[in-house]
Parts: C-alpha cells; structure tokens; sequence
C-alpha cells in the first residue's frame, strides 16, 4: 500500500529515460513514482538513459514488497481460578491465514542473444531472501517476445539456468520454422526451493548451428516463485503499542509475567500477526482470573447426558466456562468452576430438546446464595435455558433481598406485596434524595419467558405501600399493568439497593409464585366436648 519511488540518478543534462519493469511497468520520468504499490509490484526495475543519441548500459534496483498478514482470528477467552497456574500447553490462542504470495523478478537486460551450441551466460539475477519461515510452493521461468531468425528454426532454441538453481537445457517451442513464439513460453522449475538470497544465470543456446548471428533473441525473461508463510504471532497488553509479552500459540500470560494468578480479573491482551516486519491490526482475547466461586446444580431427567451448560461474557457472547455432557440419568450433578468480578450470562442446552423432564438447576455462589433456582422449571424450555434480553448476573452479588417470611412463597395472589427486607443506607436517603433512592426488584423466568425491571423510589412507591421510609420496599404485583406478573408459573426474584442515584449489586434470588386463585379450603366445626381432647 506504500509508495514506490524509483530514481533514475542521471547528473547529465537533456538525458532521456526508459524504465521497465513487473506487471509490464514503463515510464519515460527520470525519477517515476508508482502509487499505493501491490505485492506484484515487487521485483526488479531496469531504467536506460539516452543522451546525445547515446544509450546507456541499463541499471537494475530490486523492489521487495512485504506482504502486510491478515488479522489473526484470537481464541477470546481463557480462565484459570485464582491461585491456580495454565496446565502446559493450554493459555489463550489464535490462528493465522499462511500468507500466499509470489515474487516476479526480470532478469537484468533485454534482448538476450541465443546463437551457437553451446550455453552462454545473457543475464544474472541476483535474487533477494522470501521473508522467514516462507516454503515455497512452485516457481516457473517466463520468456517474452521470444524470435528465431531465419533460417534458425523455432524449436532449436534452449534455454537453461545456472548458478544457485540449475535447469537443465531445455527446448521452448517444436514449431520448425522462424519467427515469434507465441503464446510466450513458460517453463516450469521443479524443485525449485530457495528462500534465501542467491544467484541465478540465464543461459541460451541452439541445439543446432545455422552459421547466423544471433539465431534467435528473447526479449526479455522473468523468474516467478510462489511461496506461503506463516506469520509469526505476538501478544500485547493494549489495542496499539503497548508491551510485548510473547509470541505463539498457545500464550500463558502467567508465565510470561503479564498476570498475577493471585489476583482476580479479566485482563485483556491483543494478538497481531507479524511478517518480515509488517503487522496486521490486532484481536483481543480475555484471560481471566477467576476469584468467585460459583457452583452448578443439576437435578437430571432419564437423558442426563444431553444436558450442557456455559457461562460466556454478558458484552460478548464468548464463552468463558462450560461443562456438562456426561451426566448421569435421574442424578443429582455438581459443577464448580470460578469467575472474576464481571456480569455473566449463564446458558443451559439440552441436546434432545425436551428440556429437564422433572428436573432443573439452580447457580450458586461460593456462600451457597442463589443466583438463579430454575429447580422447578425444567420443563418448562426446549434446547435452551437462559435469561431474556441477553440478561446476565454479576458477581460478586449484593446483600439486598426479600424479606425471609416470602423466600420460596409459592402462593402470592394479585394483591399482596412483595416486600425487600429494609437497606439502611436506602433508608437513610429518605427525605434527603427521594427520586434517585429506592428499591430495584427484578422479577424473572429462568428459562427467559418473562423479564421484568420495577424500580421504587422514596418520591414514587407503590399505591398502597405503608408510608415512611420502606415504603419504596413495598412491591404489589397486581399494580403491574404493562408486562403484568404472570400466574401460576415459577419465578425468580432478586432485589438491588439504590442509593442517591447508584445502584448497588443485585442480591441472592428467591423463588416465587402468585397464583391465580387461592385454594378453597374446608369449613371446621369445633367439637363442644370437654372429654374430648
């Protein structure tokens, strides 16, 4: 994408020039530009000047163009708990596209003479080094405005290369008569291999002597080398600049000494591709350092083995922590796995699309506190379990929730309410920052079928809640007219403190129900009996 800038460099005035070059470059500048240059413009450049009528030898500059790698494509995640070390060979990793490319290089020259039996030496080509690590994959020898001179016949003409690479004599045409070979030959140049910097000669004779000179001539010649090469990796610490940590995959950036083990978090590093100099723009992947202790519990249906799970980054979508797949049928399940400070999403599959018949899970942090109890709402997904509008969970959680006396209650009706056990510091803004202080409770399905925000403040709580300061505490769930509760299904509540317009971490869940009717119960009758126990 840069610039080539040839320079003709002639001191005498007057002088003309001719330059020649790959992809069929010419110009008459003394000093021609040749804009937002191509990897086929890479090769050797030939100018001649003429002055007074005279011509010069011709002068040759070889241009290397240096292929630029595509952006690499990065693993995005790896995690470790905290204190813990990368087993070998694991850490965060990324692939690169092997480069494809060619170098096209003109013999220095034009007009190369072919006559007598015996090879002679028309041009040499110094040929530059292909970046590090290049293989190349085939190379061939072009021929341009190739003429046998009557009464030299086309097919007597060889051509051969010497020096770093030797082919052998080798005839170009079978058309027994002269005159210009057409289509221009190209000649194939097996086992061809070099990819350092070398010599090689053009050499031309006839298999037969016609006592002329020259038998033929050759306008010009090119060698052609298509090569791959695999880019080298590099990790850094920022999108730009940044330090230079490591190269390869896989990269452990806790033996590299880019993270601490001991101390949580999500570090972010960004992976170019390298070649001979040139960089791609970067990727980033995210290795974490787990330091929440988060567990998983399964209660599995006769089909254990079809149920998996992951947490991947709410912002995302990558995954972070999986598992599942080799449970056992009608079993209770385990996982424990860890996460850094962050929001995560939690996704549960099930590979046979009935969900967990009579079954269900419930995410846990590492004090046994609910995240989310979907242990009664198995069956009530498909192949996927997960919160609506990309809903995620943070970690690590809040202390606000609802009062113990309505954890698990499973018979709400329309007109009760749903009560968050009293935040001193939500109580304390009462009357000093009304509107920006409250309750935030979150009433959700696991499985995604409803989601739903309500925030309370001291300047608007609910019609009906008792008044003074854990009034903003008070939810009814039959004033929620837009997106009402639905009845009689299983649902999760969690609960958040606002303080002065800063809300704090969502707290533990709790299980709840409103029904849609309470259940009639039978009339008793006391027995007027004081023998009666």
């Amino acid at each position: 994408g840069n610039d080539i800038l040839l320079d003709g460099g002639s001191s005498v005035g007057g002088s003309t020039f001719s330059w020649s070059g790959p992809n069929s470059f010419g110009s008459s500048d003394e000093d021609p530009t040749i804009a937002s240059a191509s990897l086929t413009d890479g090769g050797s450049y030939q100018v001649t000047a003429t002055a007074a009528g005279c011509v010069s030898a011709p002068a040759s500059t070889v241009v290397v163009m240096k292929p630029t790698p595509a952006a690499p494509t990065s693993s995005e995640n790896y995690a470790i708990c905290d204190g813990s070390s990368v087993p070998g060979g694991q850490g965060l990793t990324a692939t690169v596209v092997p480069l494809v490319s060619s170098n096209s290089l003109a013999f220095p020259g034009s007009n190369f003479q072919s006559d007598g039996t015996t090879p002679i030496v028309r041009s040499t080509l110094n040929v530059p080094a292909l970046p590090a690590g290049a293989v190349v994959t085939s190379a061939e020898l072009r021929l341009f405005n190739v003429v046998a001179t009557s009464p030299s016949f086309r097919s007597e003409i060889r051509v051969s290369l010497g020096g770093s690479y030797v082919l052998g004599a080798t005839q170009i045409s079978t058309l027994g008569s002269s005159g210009p070979i057409s289509p221009d030959p190209v000649i194939a140049l097996p086992g061809y291999a070099l990819t350092g910097a070398s010599t090689i000669d053009l050499l031309l004779n006839e298999s037969f002597n016609d006592g002329i000179v020259p038998d033929a001539v050759v306008g010009s010649a090119q060698l052609v080398v298509n090569y791959t090469v695999i880019p080298t990796l590099a990790w850094y610490d920022a999108p730009t600049g940044g330090t230079n940590w490591g190269t390869g995959s896989p990269f452990d950036p806790v033996t590299a000494g880019a993270v601490n083990a001991s101390v949580g978090g999500t570090y972010a590093f960004h992976v170019e591709a390298v070649l001979d100099g040139c960089a791609s723009t970067r990727e980033v992947a995210y290795f974490h350092v787990g330091n929440n202790d988060v567990s998983l519990t399964f209660v599995t249906d006769g089909a254990g083995s079809d149920i998996t799970w992951e947490i991947v980054q709410q912002a995302t979508a990558e995954s972070v922590q999986s598992g599942g797949g080799a449970y056992g049928n009608n079993m209770t399940e385990v996982d424990v796995t860890c996460l850094p400070d962050g929001i995560w999403r939690l996704r549960v599959l099930d590979a046979g699309n009935n969900g967990i018949n009579g079954g269900g899970y419930v995410l846990r942090d590492a004090n046994g506190n609910r995240i989310i109890d979907n242990s009664k709402g198995g069956d009530g997904y498909t192949s996927l379990s997960a919160l609506a509008n990309n809903g995620g969970f943070g970690l690590p959680l809040g202390t606000d929730a609802v009062i113990a006396s309505q954890c698990d209650k499973e018979n709400f009706d329309l007109t009760m309410f749903l009560i968050a056990s009293p935040n001193p510091a939500v109580s304390a803004q009462f009357g000093v920052n009304n509107s920006n202080s409250g309750y935030q409770f979150w009433l959700f399905d696991p499985n995604g079928s409803y989601s739903r925000r309500v925030f309370l403040s001291h300047a608007n709580p609910m019609v009906g809640a008792p008044p003074g300061a854990l009034a903003a505490a008070h939810l009814r769930f039959g004033n929620l007219i837009t997106n009402p509760v639905p009845v009689d299904q299983m649902l999760n509540v969690r609960i958040r403190g606002r303080v002065n317009g800063v809300y704090g971490e969502f707290g533990p869940a709790c299980r709840f129900m409103v029904i849609s009717s309470q259940p009639t119960c039978p009339t008793t009758q006391l027995i007027d009996d004081p023998n009666n126990p």
